[in-house]
């Protein structure tokens, strides 16, 4: 497999490159809504092979207290090759100062972000599915 490199908050983005992401996702967004999504993050690191975008991580922060991570996704066939945990890994090591890093996911999710040392806690979220696909506010 080749090797993957992560770069933060690369400006060559561009909405096609999200063609592909977001399978199993009830509504996905559409290339242009993920997009908007990632140019409206605090940060975003993207994991590229030979310049192809292959998964990414997004972060929301006040800049010294507190982020959290709302986007983690890599293309299935590039899932199981450890570039999920290194988004993970890059995002912990950037904000390591912060007094917490926060990560809201479905249970599926939970063990995948326990092995990379965050703790189960309790909380709540109100989702509305209906506007996954669309970014509207």
């Amino acid at each position: 497999m080749p090797e993957f490199e992560l770069i933060w908050n690369d400006e060559t983005l561009k909405p096609e490159e999200f063609e592909g992401f977001f399978v199993g996702w009830e509504n996905p967004p559409s290339p242009e809504v993920a997009y908007r999504a990632f140019k409206g993050a605090s940060e975003y690191c993207l994991a590229r092979i030979d310049g192809k975008l292959v998964g990414f991580i997004t972060v929301f922060t006040d800049g010294f207290y507190i982020a959290y991570i709302p986007l983690l996704e890599v293309r299935p066939e590039y899932q199981r090759r450890g570039i999920g945990k290194a988004l993970v890994r890059a995002a912990v090591e950037r904000y390591k100062d912060f007094y917490k890093l926060d990560v809201l996911c479905d249970l599926r999710s939970v063990l995948f972000y326990q092995q990379l040392g965050f703790q189960w806690v309790s909380g709540a979220t109100l989702v509305n599915t209906g506007r996954q696909s669309t970014g509207k506010t």
